[in-house]
């Protein structure tokens, strides 16, 4: 097995974990509540750390590496805007929404990534 197909397993790996992170926290909004809300935003930030490796690794497609650089991206910026709506005192229903919409974004960019590999 030559070193560039070990990366790509790692990073396969990497990106089914982020799914299954993506995948609980869809779950976890089903419940329409604080603390769903706040389970799905601790499985999301995994996933943002969990794909760091593969935005930055020399070894992967470039199209692998925007993939799992836009799918962060996303999370991130659907996490942040989340926090600060919570903070404001915003309806958890609205922030359910922003949430429900990263997962479904980091979903598809996910799923992208993975067909790249």
């Amino acid at each position: 097995m030559n070193e560039g197909s070990v990366g790509l397993g790692v990073s396969r790996e990497v990106f089914f974990a982020a799914a299954q992170e993506i995948e609980c926290a869809r779950r976890e909004l089903e419940l329409d509540d604080v603390d769903g809300v706040r389970i799905a935003r601790d499985h999301l930030t995994a996933a943002v750390n969990g794909l760091k490796p593969a935005a930055v690794d020399d070894h992967l497609p470039i199209a692998v590496r925007r993939a799992s650089e836009r799918c962060r991206t996303t999370l991130s910026s659907h996490l942040l805007a989340a926090e600060a709506l919570a903070t404001a005192g915003v309806s958890t229903a609205t922030i359910v929404r922003v949430v429900r919409r990263a997962t479904d974004a980091a979903a598809v960019q996910v799923a992208t990534a993975i067909e790249a590999l």
